[in-house]
């Protein structure tokens, strides 16, 4: 069984020593069970992490949510302490609703990620510059899926022409997708 501090030693073999943590149990994350405990660790900017601040979960939560599960993690720069509360959410989506995310969904919040932002869901893929590989045994197996934050308008873009056209548009934009206080650009799909 692939435990937390399997999830844990993964990161930190990847990515280096956490230079910060955040813990939230069920009780203070919307509709979770207060069994369920959501880690969110902070690793500086440098090489291993693509330059940017990295935020990534870790689950602590028994019986079938214990197996095959995922995890999540999301580069921003400049960093922001709102982004493991929002994160948080992420990782609590599938104990609250039951469903499982995979690369290509999107999650949306109805509200701002974060204080300063417009930001309101997230995009989950497989890794798309760092080196995570997944972890499983014979009795469990962890998936690691990168979150982009998104803004409403984004989603709606992703939802109406798939995610190559956003892809597409980010390409053609100035702000970088990890930078949190990024503006939306107006001309999405032109």
């Amino acid at each position: 069984m692939i435990t937390p501090d399997d999830v844990l030693d993964h990161y930190v073999g990847a990515f280096g020593g956490v230079t910060r943590a955040f813990s939230h149990r069920g009780r203070t994350v919307r509709d979770v069970p207060s069994e369920i405990v959501i880690d969110v660790l902070m690793f500086s900017p440098r090489e291993a992490t693509g330059g940017v601040t990295l935020f990534a979960t870790v689950l602590r939560a028994p019986g079938p949510l214990a197996g095959h599960r995922n995890e999540f993690f999301m580069g921003l720069a400049p960093s922001t302490d709102g982004a493991a509360h929002a994160l948080t959410d992420l990782a609590a989506y599938e104990a609250q609703t039951g469903e499982g995310l995979g690369p290509g969904h999107t999650v949306p919040f109805g509200a701002p990620l974060w204080e300063g932002t417009r930001m309101s869901a997230f995009l989950t893929l497989l890794p798309i510059s760092l080196d995570l590989i997944d972890l499983g045994d014979h009795e469990s197996h962890v998936e690691f899926l990168q979150a982009i934050p998104l803004f409403e308008e984004e989603r709606l873009y992703k939802v109406a022409n798939g995610i190559e056209a956003l892809f597409d548009a980010w390409r053609r934009r100035t702000a970088p997708v990890w930078d949190p206080f990024r503006s939306l650009d107006k001309r999405l799909g032109r």
